[in-house]
């Protein structure tokens, strides 16, 4: 997991940045927050963070003051530079000294999103491919969502996003409580319930939530509720 600092001269403004970034989705901790450059230059030096979110303007020092102390001090960490002022001289500046992104207040998250995209992809290589196969993993349960219906195996499933089948199982237990095969299996059921609410046979049913063999989904179906699918329908039936 990448580590990040904030740091600006107002609290609330803190506050505005851990609401804006989507810390979580790229797996970016947070390690600190700062109000001035001075206490976060000596936190960098203790323990050099990945990634540093910095106000160009502050009381004690700019955050463009402190992109060029970390330099100094042999501290590669990525920089976002955050101002309240639309200055070309300021974004051309944190630009040159090797800012990965300028961004204005008030943050807009959908930009502020880019600017650590950006920002995370000029890690060493390792780092990067931490942040790929996470992206990959949103990418494959997003498709199992979708397609849940449809017949795939996980090897499949983890090639179409480039992954590894070991890394996308324990990704799918760590993030989603559930085996793959559990997870779909949940949301053909969700599925299924509906459309025996509808008055569909449980033929028909497994069929359409992409079960082959009507017992396997019947057994399925009565693990994950408690009770079959034609009992389901009966109970649930508008018929007279």
């Amino acid at each position: 997991m990448l580590r990040c600092i904030l740091v600006d001269d107002d609290r609330w403004a803190l506050v505005d940045m851990r609401g804006s970034f989507p810390f979580a989705h790229f797996e970016i901790e947070i390690a600190g927050s700062y109000l001035n450059a001075e206490d976060a230059l000596d936190a960098m030096r203790k323990d050099p963070p990945d990634l540093v979110i910095t106000d160009v303007c502050m009381r004690e020092g700019s955050g463009l003051d402190l992109l060029c102390a970390s330099r100094k001090a042999g501290i590669n960490a990525r920089f976002i530079i955050v101002s309240g002022h639309d200055n070309f001289a300021y974004a051309q500046t944190a630009l040159n000294q090797g800012a990965a992104y300028y961004l204005l207040k008030p943050i807009n998250p959908n930009e502020a999103a880019l600017a650590l995209e950006k920002a995370v992809s000029g890690f060493p290589a390792e780092a990067a491919k931490d942040f790929k196969a996470a992206s990959g993993f949103e990418g494959a349960l997003n498709y199992v969502n979708e397609h849940y219906a449809d017949s795939f195996t996980l090897t499949e499933l983890a090639g179409r996003f480039y992954l590894n089948m070991n890394y996308l199982s324990d990704q799918f237990t760590k993030k989603t409580g559930c085996t793959f095969t559990q997870y779909r299996n949940k949301l053909r059921v969700a599925r299924a319930r509906s459309l025996l609410d509808a008055g569909w046979q449980p033929a028909d049913v497994a069929r359409k939530v992409g079960f082959e063999d009507v017992r396997y989904f019947a057994r399925v179906f009565q693990q994950t509720t408690g009770i079959t699918p034609m009992r389901y329908r009966k109970g649930n039936s508008n018929e007279t």
